[in-house]
């Protein structure tokens, strides 16, 4: 399991995901591992996380099934065809290798040059139908989701509140590593979650620019002026 919380605006959009992959063998835990779980397009502007039951590809998950094939392919295909493929490929493999009803869930996001949009959809078991997230929607899923939800919006609010205190020094700006490492890090006793943490960013800005950043552990974190930001949103 895991915990993944992601928003979009009309000029970026935003996900973190922890990293920690539990194997478990009948009621006993017998290893504890890393999983990159969110998968990036090099040659388009979209990522896609994982959340819930692994899902795999012959020998590969999906996810590093499909990013192999999409990024050895160049730009063949619109974003809305790669948007329906990619829930596609997780619908089939769900559909070969779930039958207990566990929920698995995709998240695809990114920017689409075309049509100037940002965009972040919920692809759900077990037809994975591409949801898209309304703007400034904040979205939290996996592990004890609505625990982190609460948690996000104390810090979503606390970090806001120093916003205005630095308004007049035209400081107002949030820093989206520092919401999404002190949300995961309000929980300290979740054994499904932990770090590295992994953050993806889309921004608009003119020419659409990706930011990718990985935050190894709670005692450290390097601020990147990339993931300041204007935010707004609604829970």
């Amino acid at each position: 399991m895991t915990i993944f919380m992601g928003i979009r605006t009309k000029e970026f959009v935003f996900a973190a995901i922890d990293s920690k992959t539990t194997t478990i063998i009948g009621r006993e835990v017998s290893q504890e591992s890393e999983q990159p779980k969110i998968y990036t397009l090099t040659n388009y502007y979209i990522s896609f996380a994982t959340i819930g039951r692994v899902l795999c590809s012959g020998p590969l998950r999906v996810g590093a099934e499909l990013t192999s094939r999409f990024n050895s392919n160049g730009i063949t295909k619109s974003y809305e065809e790669i948007i329906k493929e990619i829930a596609n490929e997780y619908k089939n493999a769900y559909a070969r290798q779930v039958n207990d009803g566990y929920t698995s869930i995709t998240v695809i996001l990114g920017y689409d040059p075309k049509s100037r949009e940002t965009f972040l959809y919920e692809c759900k078991s077990p037809d994975f139908e591409p949801q898209l997230i309304p703007i400034n929607k904040a979205v939290f899923y996996g592990s004890r989701a609505e625990e982190y939800k609460q948690e996000g919006i104390k810090v979503f609010r606390r970090l806001k509140g120093n916003c205005l205190k630095r308004i007049f020094k035209k400081q107002n700006k949030i820093n989206l590593q520092i919401w999404a490492k002190q949300t995961f890090d309000s929980i300290n006793d979740n054994p499904n979650v932990g770090y590295p943490l992994l953050l993806c960013l889309y921004s608009k800005n003119g020419n659409p620019i990706y930011n990718g950043d990985a935050i190894y552990d709670k005692k450290n974190i390097s601020l990147r002026d990339a993931f300041n930001v204007n935010l707004k949103f609604m829970f």
